[in-house]
């Protein structure tokens, strides 16, 4: 596993020469997950509030809503957080192509901010 600061600054890279629209908000959910687990909650909150992915199984719109509320907790906005997991607890989807479900990630971290 490399480094998350190498981690975005290949993503950065990727997305930078990204020319496909379809590959481009899967660059930036990847872009924003790294960006998050190295401490940068604004820039990450950013990116994820730019990057619309269909709803489904799978990675999807679901998984876009959990990373928000994760990274507007980190970047102190408690209510944007929660309104992020609601939406990301009524949807399909998984953090990673075989990870956890979203719907249950959101409904943990809905209950750790009661």
């Amino acid at each position: 596993v490399l480094p998350a600061n190498v981690t975005v600054a290949a993503l950065r890279a990727r997305l930078a020469t990204t020319s496909d629209p379809a590959l481009q908000p899967i660059v930036r959910l990847n872009l924003a997950a790294a960006l998050l687990r190295a401490g940068d909650a604004p820039e990450a909150l950013s990116l994820l509030k730019d990057t619309t992915l269909p709803p489904g199984p799978g990675v999807s719109a679901g998984t876009v809503q959990y990373l928000l509320g994760e990274a507007s907790l980190a970047h102190g906005d408690q209510a944007g957080a929660r309104r992020a997991w609601e939406a990301a607890s009524q949807a399909e989807g998984r953090l990673t192509a075989d990870g956890p479900s979203v719907k249950a990630l959101a409904a943990r971290a809905l209950a750790r901010l009661k």
